[in-house]
């Protein structure tokens, strides 16, 4: 058998691209301007009578008005609520916004200033002018992970709901824009931070401070699109800590993704009997439940299972015993009817990747006799063009 992990060769089928998710963020960014605006409008002390005018005039900021905001806060060394508000709005409104603030020396100093005060009400008005002024180019993106990725980090482990959603989103942003900047958060150990987020269930009882989607969302652009930022601390802790992520929990989607993109299962690092049971049963509970291939969520779920199960077919020689006993006993069913089960979404980018998965499984039929009741001629392949070759290597 073949002891090598394999990268499949195509992951269209399960792409999220990064744009995307980006576009996701200014989606909840822009819901948030709009749910905060009665409470912002207040908080700017407008009369009754002007508050329509001011939110006409919030929709409608110019070049000219981001100019005389710059030369107002930095004349001042302070922003105003008032200032990054206006601000939070021009740069949701236009990229030219963004790239005229980004161009001006010390505007943004002066709004990380405001960040390191006790103000609360500061710091969220800072914060949430980073996140849009985040949806700029790597450039902006690199002077934000400078000089505030510090104070974004920190602040996912804040109490305010608010102040930590906002640096998440912000988070993703840089780290989707830029590779640089990605490397600078690392650094600053933001790994275990998003990992805990990732896998606390507090969220269960309190949807409202349920932030593991956001934290899925910045670890997936972190493992998938910037493979090469982790350290190898940040991988050890998430291999500690991957039994904590419950299958069922929200994002739980998300976590085969990562985990085959850390590459923690490797010929090199034998996995413990501990987590060899944690994955294949997280990994039989996904093929076992999910009933369709339609939605980017089941794709996750379905195609990240096949290819994670592959490796550790490949790299752990204990792993074949530990699926055929769970595939028996825990869901009662045979190895052939699950993967004509996956057969049948009738999805070429997954039919190709199952076949990977039998090539380290057919080959050991003589090994373990009848305890891998898998054959060929049982299985409901679907054809397309080379499927016969690919196949013969089984």
């Amino acid at each position: 058998m073949d002891t090598e992990c394999e990268e499949p060769q195509s992951s269209q089928a399960v792409t999220v691209p990064t744009e995307l998710l980006r576009e996701k963020v200014r989606i909840f960014s822009q819901r948030h301007r709009e749910l905060q605006r009665a409470k912002s409008n207040d908080a700017l002390r407008f009369g009754l009578g002007e508050i329509n005018k001011k939110v006409e005039e919030l929709d409608n900021l110019t070049e000219k008005d981001v100019n005389g905001l710059i030369t107002r806060i930095k004349r001042r060394k302070h922003a105003s609520v008032e200032d990054m508000y206006r601000l939070n709005h021009a740069f949701l409104q236009s990229m030219d916004h963004i790239k005229l603030f980004a161009k001006a020396p010390g505007a943004l100093h002066v709004i990380v200033k405001e960040l390191t005060g006790i103000d609360s009400e500061r710091q969220i008005g800072a914060v949430e002018c980073l996140c849009n002024l985040s949806l700029g180019e790597a450039p902006v993106c690199d002077k934000i992970g400078n000089m505030a990725g510090s104070y974004l980090v920190t602040y996912l482990d804040s109490i305010d709901e608010r102040l930590k959603r906002t640096s998440l989103w912000t988070i993703a942003n840089i780290i989707s824009t830029s590779q640089k900047a990605s490397e600078t958060l690392v650094q600053m150990e933001i790994v275990p931070k998003l990992w805990r987020l990732y896998v606390d269930d507090s969220g269960d009882k309190d949807p409202t401070a349920d932030f593991r989607e956001d934290a899925a969302i910045c670890l997936q652009l972190l493992v998938v699109h910037n493979q090469r930022v982790l350290r190898a601390e940040d991988l050890l802790f998430i291999n500690e800590h991957m039994c904590k992520k419950k299958r069922s929990s929200a994002a739980g989607e998300y976590h085969l993704q990562i985990l085959f993109h850390t590459e923690i299962v490797n010929p090199i690092m034998e996995l413990s009997m501990e987590h060899t049971n944690y994955l294949i049963e997280f990994i039989l509970g996904n093929l076992c439940n999910t009933e369709d291939f339609l939605n980017i969520s089941n794709r996750l779920r379905i195609l990240y299972g096949v290819r994670l199960l592959a490796n550790i077919l490949a790299c752990q020689p204990h792993a074949l015993g530990v699926l055929m006993q769970q595939i028996r006993v825990v869901w009662n069913t045979s190895l052939e009817n699950i993967l004509n089960k996956i057969f049948e979404f009738g999805e070429k980018e997954l039919t190709v990747e199952t076949i990977y998965l039998l090539r380290h499984l057919v080959p050991q039929q003589e090994e373990v006799g009848q305890q891998l009741p898998c054959k060929l001629e049982n299985l409901r392949i679907p054809k397309f063009d080379g499927y016969e070759k690919l196949l013969h290597k089984c």
